[in-house]
């Protein structure tokens, strides 16, 4: 069951970003400066009591054909999300980015890759 959510848009623009968060049915939206992901995060983490975190999830664009779902973070899932980085260019490379960077901050906690490809796969 989610009980918090977290999302940082457009990192690395200026005129884009944004961070919200969700509790409940409450939404916070704020314009923000974003330069990367580790500031991205830092909020995400600030805005929640990260003792109750239990796992982060990723979505991530492109899973090639590797996943027809979601997969539990490790060097192989990291690699394979990195190979299908030319099915998907404009948006691959800064979901794993993302992922390395969580799981820089807060791997103790479990990493879940989600693929919008498995979903399309069972269309």
């Amino acid at each position: 069951k989610r009980v918090v959510h977290g999302i940082a848009e457009g990192i690395g623009t200026s005129t884009q970003a944004c961070f919200k968060h969700y509790g409940g049915t409450v939404e916070t939206a704020k314009d923000v400066d974003l330069p990367d992901h580790r500031k991205a995060l830092t909020l995400i983490l600030n805005a929640f009591r990260t003792d109750r975190i239990a796992a982060v999830g990723h979505r991530v664009v492109h899973g090639g054909e590797k996943f027809s779902k979601a997969a539990l973070v490790d060097d192989e899932v990291l690699r394979e999300i990195s190979a299908a980085a030319s099915l998907a260019p404009m948006h691959n490379p800064w979901n794993l980015l993302g992922i390395e960077v969580s799981l820089e901050m807060i791997g103790k906690h479990p990493q879940v890759a989600v693929f919008d490809t498995a979903f399309h796969q069972t269309m």
